[in-house]
């Protein structure tokens, strides 16, 4: 009876030795675990995935551009990075670019230097070569002047221009010579000039300043308020093409505005002078009278106040835009009429002007004529 209780209680000893080194077994196991749980925590940061999506150690830092560069590229589009503040810190540590890279790096390609002109900027236009050009200030004249004008100078109206002017323009130059700066005439010698009053546009001044610029011509254009304010490309053109642009009147009246008192002409006169100073930038020098009229004092009162005053010994009736005219015949007459000194005035209404010009300026050259420009 005693054995079998003795074996028994070794039987139980057994068991619990057991259980209790099972318990220390686990214990051992779970220490492991966490162990080896902490180990792999600490080389996440090693672990890199295949394209295949297997994890593998990797033993040195990846090749692959790291999210937030060091140094950010200059020139190029401007991109948001999301870092966190460790890696701005970091960022901001290792940027070795200098705060004056930018200004150092060449300008692109399409900005031009600070120095060049701008592409768009038009060339200087070419400068005519004046014939009794005065480069005196326009001014008005106070009440004083222009009575005194008035008492030494004839006012009666008188109208020039024509085929036949030509016989007794020397005459009324030498008249004139007294008034100041007037060109009836524009010299005694092989000289010609052409010049142009332009009040209306009928479609043919561009074909007029195509002919003369094709044989290197430089004429002279006066305006009037009308025609100027209606036609600002063509006026621009005859500019930029270097032709004289001088003062037509501002209300040109069909009766002339030499028919008008003194002052209403110098009032009228420095109102266009005003128009073309703030719309083209241009001061002009020469005043030509409309409607083919004038006197002898309105042509001192125009030269006292700075302008040369144009006027012609040979012009003809082509203002009528309507009129039927014969270009060979007119051609003929205006050849005849050349002479030593001729101003030609034209007008651009009617399109036989753009049919004599051309060969007009051939026979005069051929003639031995120096084509001259006046102001």
């Amino acid at each position: 009876m005693k054995r079998k209780k003795s074996s028994r209680m070794m039987q139980l000893r057994a068991i619990k030795f057991m259980t209790q080194a099972a318990a220390i077994g686990m214990i051992l196991v779970i220490l492991t675990v966490i162990v080896d749980n902490r180990v792999h925590a600490h080389a996440d940061n090693n672990i890199q995935k295949d394209p295949d999506g297997v994890e593998s150690l990797s033993t040195s830092a990846p090749e692959t551009t790291p999210e937030v560069p060091s140094i950010i590229p200059l020139h190029t589009e401007p991109t948001v990075i999301e870092t966190t503040t460790e890696a701005a810190a970091s960022l901001e540590e290792t940027t070795t670019a200098p705060e004056t890279a930018e200004t150092e790096t060449p300008a692109p390609e399409t900005a031009p230097p600070e120095t060049a002109p701008p592409e768009t900027a038009p060339p200087a236009p070419p400068q005519p070569t004046y014939l009794g050009y005065s480069d005196a200030a326009i001014h008005g004249l106070s009440e004083a002047e222009i009575t005194a004008i008035s008492s030494q100078f004839d006012g009666n109206v008188r109208g020039y221009g024509g085929f036949e002017f030509y016989k007794n323009a020397q005459e009324v130059q030498n008249r004139l010579n007294a008034a100041g700066n007037v060109k009836v005439l524009c010299g005694q010698d092989k000289v010609v000039a052409f010049t142009f009053q332009e009040g209306w546009e009928a479609g043919h001044t561009g074909t007029i300043l195509d002919i003369l610029n094709s044989r290197g011509v430089k004429a002279s254009f006066y305006v009037t308020h009308e025609y100027a304010s209606h036609n600002t490309a063509l006026v621009q053109r005859m500019m930029n093409e270097g032709h004289v642009v001088g003062n037509h009147s501002y209300s040109a009246p069909d009766e002339g505005m030499a028919t008008r008192s003194l002052v209403d002409q110098m009032n009228d006169a420095l109102r266009m002078q005003q128009y073309m100073q703030e719309t083209f930038g241009l001061t002009m020098h020469g005043y030509n009278f409309n409607s083919g009229v004038y006197s002898d004092a309105a042509a001192a009162m125009y030269s006292q106040m700075g302008y040369t005053v144009i006027m012609s010994s040979v012009s003809y009736p082509d203002f009528n835009a309507s009129e039927v005219i014969d270009p060979d015949s007119t051609l003929q007459k205006l050849e005849q009429a050349l002479m030593p000194g001729t101003i030609y005035a034209f007008h651009t209404t009617n399109v036989v002007t753009s049919q004599f010009l051309g060969p007009l300026i051939d026979y005069c050259r051929a003639q031995g004529y120096t084509i001259v420009t006046l102001p």
